[in-house]
Formats: structure tokens, sequence, C-alpha cells
């Protein structure tokens, strides 16, 4: 195993005595260029293998170029110089060498060093975290190769730029630059880009928590890089399968399986860093489990990893975790110290969610410790930034759905275009076929003339043929009639889509925005008039305001566990389970209400009884019916969970001798454009959206939610399973 090595330094050792052991006036231009040019293409090749040996090679390139003002070595050499630096994460040290290498460039033929430098220079400030400076140099290189028709480098930028926007959580951006990307590699046959663009995509998908998608390009990934084996990414690949089974399945055992396979596939520059992600993981894989010697121990071996300040957002990571860890076992002293480092660097990076967590560690220290006003400001600052992510990710989420619309819009817009192509083709071969008969019974007719006496049979014959065509013409056309009817439909689909999306809007922009309101009303009042306001009143303004919050938070959940029902995000996982133990774990987070509002509860079901569905959807949608039922029936009512079974259905059903729901509104409650949203009896908030959700968990289990109501009486909503 050391023979090679060996090897490789002897033959670089004769390589650089045979390039200055001779006489200058003996080496010619032309052979000074070739040498230069075999070093550039050796030099690519063991670049990330070898970075040390690559620099001795570089530096070699840079020498033989400035002697010989070969200014497309000096592009080169300063290229890689600028790589090198960027492999061992000296980003200051790689903008110079860039810098220098763009200066030659812009002289220099072919076009694209110039396009080159550019993209490398726009993945430097992504190691900065210049956010801007990314999105400037990466559209630069883009406006550049699409002038000089540069098409792999225009595929690459796109690809990085789709990378930093999906980073960034920009995810409509990352997909539309993904796509560009894969139809430029697509359509230049570029296999070895293409695992770079299927591992982005799976990337992507991971963070938009589509399991089944990320899951496909990643293997996807690693199928065409086993198959090239000229790109050196499959560590890479790995360690987002490892990150998308920790993440998004919390499955541990696949998430370090594919961890440690991204180490032993890690080329040697990277294996130490690699090694490094798989102790931190494995650190808060322990954290995860409570196993708290064996998180501290990967933890500490992490912090004093000396690769670790070359990776700050890590570092920033780390900290909070050390300092959630020491604030679980109370040691209050490395908690602070740590907390407060990691949110520092975290606020630096302008990483949130760190600083989310560091806030709200903070917070609960300051509580454990008394200091109760210092707790309050930590938590104040978490919860905006936790609202700002919250609202965030929620206008990022309608973006996504709103890319998805797009995306629907253009393969229906493809399928009518295909359609009416294929219409038109008919039509035109019918208009042949009606050219070629009327010239055939031209023909006919003429011979009919002449043989008038004599081919009476032959007429006969001639008309049943021109009778079997005619009824075949009456096919097509019916055929035509029954392609435009569907087509209809289809249109009459898409516009009720886009309906039930403004309704979405609608929702958003005033349920959201009224609560929103007086939050901020009773937050400027008590900012405006703190020192005059009684104390009595200041708690029943607190109080107002958690009320408000809750409800929009209520809201909001609803909204976000509506629009991934409509995505096909929410699965039905079915299972036996037993339904009174379900309704009473239901009930009993309803037992303030009902004692507040003095009501009755009977439970009238049998202890046998079974469902084999999903137990947390049916939790759900009987959470949503107790909370209505609660709020529309009055001071003293009835609330009654009980079941009925026909021969083809078991229901379970939640009646109460509440205010019940007029004839004329009972058929659209369940439907998003419904504006029947009243407050209950005690002035309770409504959206309708509790409804609204029930009924589509309802259809994801498989089951009837319906209801029947008599105004001013009461109302009973049942979900129905169909028996097995």
């Amino acid at each position: 195993m050391l023979k090679k090595p060996i090897l490789f330094w002897i033959f670089l050792m004769t390589i650089q005595v045979g390039s200055f052991g001779q006489p200058d006036t003996n080496a010619s231009y032309q052979s000074d260029t070739m040498r230069v040019n075999r070093y550039i293409e050796h030099c690519g090749k063991i670049l990330f293998f070898y970075p040390d040996s690559s620099l001795k090679y570089v530096d070699t390139i840079l020498q033989l170029s400035k002697k010989t003002n070969y200014q497309y070595g000096l592009v080169k050499a300063y290229n890689l110089k600028g790589i090198l630096s960027y492999v061992n994460k000296e980003p200051d040290e790689a903008l110079k060498n860039y810098r220098i290498a763009l200066k030659y460039a812009e002289t220099t033929e072919p076009p694209r060093l110039k396009a080159l430098v550019l993209g490398n220079m726009g993945l430097v400030f992504k190691t900065t975290y210049q956010h801007d400076s990314v999105v400037t140099y990466l559209n630069k290189t883009i406006q550049y190769c699409e002038i000089h028709d540069i098409p792999d480098i225009l595929s690459k930028a796109y690809l990085d730029l789709g990378t930093h926007y999906s980073n960034r959580g920009n995810y409509v951006e990352a997909a539309q630059n993904l796509m560009k990307s894969r139809e430029i590699m697509t359509s230049v046959n570029d296999s070895m880009q293409l695992v770079y663009v299927y591992n982005s995509f799976g990337y992507l998908y991971m963070k938009l928590n589509k399991f089944d998608e990320a899951l496909y390009n990643l293997k996807k990934a690693i199928e065409i890089d086993q198959l090239v084996q000229k790109v050196n990414i499959l560590a890479n690949t790995y360690i987002n399968l490892g990150e998308l089974y920790f993440h998004t399945k919390k499955d541990y055992d696949s998430a370090l399986y594919y961890y440690e396979r991204a180490v032993e596939t890690a080329i040697p520059h990277e294996k130490d860093q690699i090694q490094m992600v798989l102790s931190f993981t494995k650190g808060n894989i322990f954290a995860e489990k409570k196993e708290l010697d064996s998180t501290i121990l990967y933890y500490q071996k992490v912090l004093s990893d000396p690769l670790l300040e070359k990776y700050p957002d890590r570092e920033a990571g780390l900290r909070v975790n050390m300092g959630g860890y020491y604030l679980y076992i109370k040691d209050v002293k490395n908690a602070r110290y740590f907390l407060d480092s990691g949110y520092k660097l975290s606020d630096s990076l302008g990483i949130m969610v760190f600083k989310k967590n560091a806030l709200m560690a903070l917070s609960e220290l300051d509580s454990l410790l008394g200091n109760f006003k210092g707790s309050l400001a930590y938590y104040k600052q978490y919860k905006i930034i936790s609202d700002s992510l919250v609202l965030a990710e929620a206008r990022n989420q309608m973006a996504v759905l709103e890319f998805e619309k797009d995306l629907a819009q253009q393969k229906y817009d493809n399928h009518l275009l295909l359609e009416q192509n294929s219409l038109k083709s008919k039509q035109i071969l019918n208009q042949r076929n009606m050219i070629y008969l009327s010239l055939l019974a031209s023909i006919l007719l003429v011979v009919f003339i002449y043989l008038l006496y004599y081919n009476r049979g032959r007429i006969k014959k001639l008309n049943m043929q021109l009778s079997v065509k005619h009824h075949d013409l009456t096919l097509i056309n019916e055929e035509l009639q029954v392609t435009n009817e569907t087509l209809n439909t289809q249109q009459d689909q898409l516009k009720a889509l886009n309906n039930s999306k403004d309704k979405f809007f609608s929702i958003l922009g005033h349920d959201l925005k009224s609560p929103f309101n007086s939050l901020l009303g009773l937050l400027d009042l008590l900012v405006q008039q703190w020192d005059i306001i009684e104390d009595k009143e200041k708690r029943e303004m607190i109080q107002s305001l958690y009320t408000s919050s809750e409800i929009t938070y209520q809201l909001l959940e609803e909204i976000l566990s509506w629009g991934k029902a409509q995505q096909g995000l929410i699965k039905c996982q079915p299972a036996n389970f037993n339904v009174v133990q379900k309704v009473r774990l239901v009930t009993d987070l309803f037992k303030s209400q009902l004692k507040e509002k003095n009501q009755q509860l009977r439970i009238e079901l049998s202890p046998e009884m079974q469902l084999h569905t999903d137990s947390r959807l049916f939790s759900q949608v009987i959470q949503n019916l107790m909370n209505n039922s609660i709020k529309y029936t009055p001071h003293g009512g009835t609330i009654i969970i009980d079941s009925k079974s026909t021969s083809e259905e078991i229901s379970v059903c939640v009646s109460d001798t509440g205010i019940g729901i007029p004839e004329d509104k009972i058929s659209h409650i369940f439907n998003l454009d419904c504006d029947f949203n009243r407050p209950g009896t005690d002035n309770e908030k409504s959206t309708g959206m509790g409804l609204i959700l029930s009924k589509e968990f309802a259809e994801i289990m498989g089951a009837r939610l319906t209801a029947t109501s008599i105004d001013e009486k009461g109302s009973s909503f049942c979900l129905s399973f169909r028996k097995k």
C-alpha cells in the first residue's frame, strides 16, 4: 500500500528536475506551453485526491507560464490555486487567486475560461455566507454562458444557483433553476453533471419532507455515479441519504449506515471532515435517545476537532446543542457559556434556526435560575424568530403550491396541445380520405356511365363500400365529440381548483390578518401605557393576547394540515384500536371547557368496540367534532358520543343539544367556499376550518362524515366506516 505514493513522489521529482535542469535557451515556447498543458490536464485528474501534490504542479504551471507569458496557463494556474484554497477552506485566499485569474481571462481565449472563474467565485461566496454575492456571480456566469453558448458551464451555474436557493429555503427558485440545469444536461447528454442534479433534487425534496421523491433522486444519483466512475460525490450523496432517514423518518440505524458509507467512499481530503459530520450526527442521535453520556462524548470529540473552525455553521449548531445538553443536566455554568457563544456565532452567520433554539434554551436557563425578567426577554426574542420562521415556511409552502399548480397547468396545456394536434391530424387524414374517395367516385362514375348496362352488380357493390366508409366517418366524428366533452370536463375541474385556491387565499388574508390586528393593538397599548395600566388590567390584556395567539396558531395549524391533505402528504396508516380508549383520551382534553360551560358529556359506546383505521386521524376528527359541539352548545347542555350500526356501516357519532345549523346551510358546512362562520354560545371565534379538515381526514381514512341538525335544537355528526 505504501509503494504507490513513493513512486508518485519519485515521478514528481523527476518532472521537476527535468523542468528546471535545462537552460532556458534550449526550451522553446512551444515545448513549454505543451508541458504546461500536460501538467494542467494531470493536475485536474489528481486535484481532489492529492491536493498537496497538486500544489506542486500548480507552482510549476505558474512559473513556466510566467516565463513564457502564456496567458492560458496563467488563467489556469490561478484558477487551480483558487480551487486548492477553496478545498482547504481558505475562502479569502481562494477569492484572491480567482480575481487574478479573472483579470487574465478577460483578454484570453476561449471564453469558457472566464465562465469557469466566475462560477468558482460564486461557490466561494457560499462558504463565506455572502448570499447576495453568490446570486450575483452565478447570474453573471449564466448571462455570460448564454451569450457565448457554453452549455456545460451554464447548466453547472443553474445547478449551483438551485442548490444555493435550496440551502436558503427558497424552494420554488431552487426547483426552477434545477429544472433548467437538468434540461440542458439532458439535451447535451452530460451524465456526469446529471449526478449532481439528481443529488440536488434529492436534497430539495428532503427539505420539502417528500421522502419518496428524495429517496428516488438520491438513489438515481448513486446509480449514475457508479456507472460513470468519473464523479466523486458518492460521499455527499450518502450524507444526504443519512440526513433524509434521520430527519424525515427518525430511522437512526439507516441514517448511521449511510453516514458510515459516506466515510468509506469519501475522497482523501474530505474523509476527516465527513468523519466529523458522522461524530456530530451520532451525538445528535444519542441526544434524541436521551443517552447523555454518549451524547457529550461525541460532542466533545467534535469540539476538539481542529477542522471545526473551518465550518462555522457546524460549530454554531454544536455549541447550541451542547448548551442544551448542559441545561438538561442543570450544569448552568457550561450551559450559559455554550448557549451564549452558540447564539453569537449563529447570529453572525444569520442562521435563524440555531438562534431560535439558543434563545429558547437561554429562556429556560434564566427561568431555572429564577431570573424571570431575563427569561421573558429571551422568550420574546425566541417568539419573534419562531413566528417569522413559521410565517416564512407558510409563505414558502404557498409558493410551492402555486409552483406545483403552474406545473400542473403546463402539463394540462401540453396535453391539450397534443390532443389538438391529434385532432388536426385526424382531420387532415379525413380530408385526404375524402379527396381519395371523391377521386375514386369520379373514376367509378365514368366507368359506371361507360358500363351502365353491363355492370349493374358492380354498381351495387360500390354503393355498399361507400356506406361502410360513411359509417366509419360517423364513428370518427362521435369519437371527436367524446374527446371534446372530456376536455370540457377537465377545464371545469381546473376552474373549480382555481376557485378553491382563491377561497384558500381569502381565508389566509382575512382570518389570519384579523387576529394579528388585535395582537398588534393590544401590544401597542401595553407598550405605550405600561406604567399607567393597572396590574389587573395588564393580566387581562396578557390573557387576551395569549387567547388570540392560541386561536391564530390553531388556525395556522389547520390551514397547513389542509394544505398537506390537498397535496396528499397525509397518508392513512390503519391499525386496530379500542374506540372507547381513544375517545376518552380526546375528551380528557376538554374537561376544563365542559366544566366552564357546565355541560354534561355522555359516552355511550361499547367498551369492546374496535375499529381498523388510522387512530391519529380518527382522534383528530373526534377532537374537532367535540370542540365544535362545546362551542355551539349553551351552558347546561348535553353532548353525547355513541355508535350506530347497519348491515353495511358502523358509525361513531357526536351529538349535542346546541343551537343547531340552519337547513339552508347544512349542505355547505364541509365546503371551503362556505361563508357560515358564526361565533359560539360564549362568543367563541370560528373559521370553519375544523369541519373542512375533518371531512378531508375522513376521506383519507376511507370514511364518510355526515351531519344532521335541527335549528335551535342541536346537531349530530357521524363518522361512518364500511364494514369489512
